[in-house]
């Protein structure tokens, strides 16, 4: 459990970011590989540092490191700093005035470390504008001049919300109940949301326009430039290899949650996931329509479904699948109910070639991969 932001951790934050310098860092290998963040060259994000003086924290991040004794340090994706050009490009767009961008994507990637990756460059900018914040039970403005003002959301700071100039960054990772598309909301608005089907629908009535785009999943080398810079003297690479092997790619569960707790969540997920919810999860990208599931742990265990993004196309949707080979091995050995679920997928009873929508394929290749390797170990 997060604990919840207050004023004046947020104005401690305002004040330090004044003096904080974004420090680049040596790139990670890309075997091979490298993304255009949707025709940005791969130059201009790469990974940095930010290291805030000692006392302040970020807020509810889960790529930093924080200890009493260090600085907390926020690793700054190459993710994140397009992401960011992209979010800033789309609300400022001048034919349309009315812009939403909802930033989701795989539960633990970073997307409320995002955010105060945002607070550090608007405050940074000639002129900062006013910034509602709605984030971890917290709502406030922050002033031009830097000043923080604790509010009531639905109620306070309606001026603001209702004026282009204002940027609201809300993080309905951590808030229920939120709100931010309401048509009374005419400020530039950032949100990031987990991969649930409501908080990514707006009403009728809603005349902004949305752009949604999926946090990327993180790469082994991306997590051991982190770990080292931010985490090396609480986490090893023997754990960051061990927890990358159960969760894969994110960092709240290899890095930001101690060994033991992240193992038990590992267990606690698979326990609340039957393969048939994973099926249906992954046919609907991996956004979750709670109003499908009769079990409300549906959210726990959809941790194990991992959204994956086209990073070469502006960062959209490319499919989902289970979090990693052995999570998915799990899974189908839970019951032979599980496993019959896995071989229908697979090769239907008709007997005809199964037809596998695009943003399943990741995840058919997975299960077919599974069932093939468990064939070869069966006697």
């Amino acid at each position: 459990m997060r604990a919840m932001v207050d004023r004046d951790s947020v104005q401690q934050f305002v004040d330090a970011v004044a003096n904080t310098e974004l420090c680049p860092l040596s790139s990670e290998p890309h075997n091979g590989h490298m993304h255009s963040y949707g025709g940005i060259l791969p130059g201009s994000g790469e990974p940095a540092l930010l290291e805030l003086p000692r006392g302040v924290q970020w807020l509810n991040d889960t790529s930093s490191g924080e200890t009493e004794t260090c600085p907390s340090r926020l690793y700054v994706r190459p993710a994140y700093q397009v992401l960011l050009l992209l979010a800033m490009a789309f609300v400022d767009h001048s034919e349309v005035p009315h812009h939403r961008v909802v930033i989701t994507g795989s539960s633990g990637t970073g997307k409320t470390s995002f955010l105060g990756w945002m607070l550090w460059h608007l405050r940074r900018l000639d002129k900062p504008p006013v910034i509602v914040l709605d984030m971890a039970g917290f709502f406030s403005r922050i002033a031009s001049d830097g000043t923080v003002t604790a509010g009531t959301r639905g109620s306070s700071f309606q001026q603001e919300l209702a004026t282009r100039s204002t940027v609201y960054l809300c993080d309905s990772t951590w808030t229920e109940n939120i709100e931010y598309n309401g048509p009374e909301v005419r400020a530039r608005t950032i949100a990031v949301s987990p991969p649930l089907h409501t908080l990514m629908s707006t009403s009728t009535t809603d005349t902004m326009r949305t752009l949604v785009l999926v946090m990327p999943l993180w790469t082994m080398a991306e997590l051991e430039t982190c770990r080292s810079t931010c985490y090396a003297r609480s986490v090893s690479q023997e754990t960051l290899l061990e927890l990358y092997q159960l969760w894969g790619g994110v960092v709240r569960w290899t890095l930001g949650t101690p060994k033991q707790e992240a193992r038990d969540e590992f267990v606690r997920s698979l326990e609340a996931l039957p393969f048939a919810s994973v099926i249906q999860i992954v046919r609907n990208g991996g956004y979750v329509r709670m109003c499908e599931f009769s079990d409300v742990e549906i959210s726990v265990g959809a941790r194990l479904i991992h959204i994956h993004a086209d990073c070469d196309s502006t960062f959209q949707l490319n499919g989902a699948a289970v979090c990693s080979s052995l999570a998915c091995s799990l899974l189908i050995r839970t019951s032979s109910e599980q496993l019959g679920n896995a071989n229908e997928l697979v090769s239907p009873p008709s007997g005809e070639l199964p037809v596998i929508p695009r943003n399943m394929e990741i995840f058919y290749q997975q299960v077919q991969q599974e069932l093939f390797d468990r064939e070869l170990v069966t006697p």
